[in-house]
């Protein structure tokens, strides 16, 4: 019964967070484009009650359960707690039209279709750094594949010369490019970093040695078109359309790499 109520207080907060932060930004376009006080503890409270429904049984850290339905929730609540951290101190508030409701659909995802349970055995301090770094690498650039998205927006609406209020608060398409490689910078070092442990220390980790299969195929492949777009940007000056473009394939490797292959294991195959 309180996991049902968290998980509503949790969907209730994003979207009321959701509204408010459409306020906000369609009132004034010439405010900060930096959540609010009342934006800011909507989302908090949100994330207090998500955190609230995704661990409520849980009594230490060797019995997460990482089943697809909850993997999602629990990644949506990391993606979240960062974007609320950054968007504080960077111009990324519009993001909140897609992480916000997504976090939402993730909760009822989460608690509709929990999944089998699929423990991941956390028996040291590297693999639970290892868990952490690869969430937090996910979560970055996620809001990166979001921050690409309000570029392609942005852009758009300029060549078409009419926007929204809400649109136009936004910063310059050249300061968007530029905080959207950050993210993709942070994300890939981290992703680095995850693969890196990952391959090094497979039998500490996981309890077996690496194995070398689609998992980790697209997962290298998800590092390489990552490592493509930041060398073109720095050498070749990509940017606009096209590193937008390269972004959004690159995640969605990353996407399939975890999620793909958990849906088809765990809905399509029934294995745990």
């Amino acid at each position: 019964m309180l996991t049902t109520i968290t998980t509503l207080m949790a969907i209730a907060g994003y979207l009321t967070a959701t509204w408010l932060t459409y306020g906000q930004l369609n009132n004034d376009p010439h405010l900060s484009p930096r959540p609010s006080s009342s934006v800011a503890w909507a989302i908090g409270l949100a994330i207090v009650c998500h955190a609230s429904a995704v661990f409520p049984g849980i009594n230490n850290l060797t019995a997460l359960n990482l089943a697809l339905g909850s993997t999602i929730s629990i990644v949506a609540l990391v993606i979240v707690a960062l974007f609320l951290l950054s968007a504080v101190r960077q111009p990324i508030l519009a993001l909140a039209f897609l992480v916000l409701p997504v976090a939402a659909a993730a909760v009822a995802i989460g608690s509709i279709f929990p999944g089998d349970p699929h423990p991941l055995r956390l028996t040291s301090g590297l693999a639970l750094a290892h868990s952490l770094i690869a969430a937090l690498a996910y979560a970055f650039l996620s809001l990166a594949v979001t921050q690409a998205m309000l570029v392609r927006v942005q852009e758009r609406s300029l060549r078409q010369r009419h926007s929204l209020r809400m649109i136009r608060s936004l910063p310059p398409v050249e300061t968007l490019e530029t905080l959207l490689f950050q993210l993709i910078t942070v994300g890939f070092v981290l992703l680095s970093i995850t693969l890196l442990s990952g391959i090094s220390f497979s039998n500490q980790l996981f309890g077996k040695a690496f194995v070398f299969n689609h998992h980790a195929v697209l997962s290298l492949l998800a590092w390489c078109s990552f490592a493509t777009l930041l060398g073109g940007r720095v050498f070749a000056g990509w940017r606009g359309q096209f590193a937008v473009q390269w972004t959004l394939a690159s995640f969605i490797l990353l996407l399939l790499a975890y999620f793909g292959t958990r849906f088809v294991l765990e809905v399509l195959l029934a294995q745990p």
